[in-house]
């Protein structure tokens, strides 16, 4: 299968190599219709051009993506682009938009039950807030939103928030692998806030 061909070279950071075989892959679902195979391949395409990085070619792929996940109503593909496009906004320091686009997949996640796909949300939310209790990231912020605030101990008090709630989301389902990367990130907002 060309997908999991891609994946391979896609692993080996040859992305030349895994992009060529998701554009082979692309074009046969295109021909078959086969809308799902479309969608899943384009975020895959999405995903290369984010290791590149390229994040404009990044979020075209992932807007197309998006497209035809809402056309087909499939929430779970729509919840994973929507967090894979707030990770892409919060590389290139666009938070309002990171903030905003972690919140919808978080707030689908949460109502289709898919808890790992919520606690990854709050891991992102939590390191997005944690960068923004920095004296290096909240400089370069112009404008307090409603989204966050240029109060440092406010944006690190919402990243220990949420990576609580993370640590208890994870503990709920089991997911002990990725537990210690919650408990990491709750230890080092603890250890700048002092406590």
């Amino acid at each position: 299968n060309l997908g999991s061909i891609a994946q391979i070279y896609k692993s080996q950071s040859k992305y030349a190599k895994a992009l060529e075989h998701y554009q082979k892959s692309l074009k046969i679902y295109e021909e078959l219709g086969t809308k799902i195979g479309v969608a899943i391949t384009l975020g895959n395409i999405g995903n290369i051009y984010a290791l590149k990085p390229d994040y404009p070619k990044t979020l075209e792929y992932y807007q197309k993506s998006l497209k035809i996940y809402e056309e087909i109503d499939r929430k779970s593909g729509i919840a994973t682009t929507l967090g894979n496009m707030g990770y892409i906004y919060s590389s290139q320091s666009d938070y309002p938009k990171a903030i905003e686009y972690y919140n919808k997949a978080l707030e689908l996640n949460v109502g289709l039950g898919r808890k790992s796909g919520a606690a990854y949300n709050l891991i992102n939310l939590g390191e997005l807030y944690y960068a923004l209790s920095q004296d290096t990231v909240i400089s370069k912020v112009e404008n307090e939103t409603k989204l966050f605030s240029l109060m440092k101990d406010v944006n690190l008090n919402k990243s220990i928030d949420y990576f609580l709630e993370s640590v208890k989301l994870r503990h709920e389902i089991g997911q002990l692998d990725e537990l210690s990367k919650s408990y990491e990130n709750l230890a080092k907002a603890y250890k700048l806030k002092g406590e």
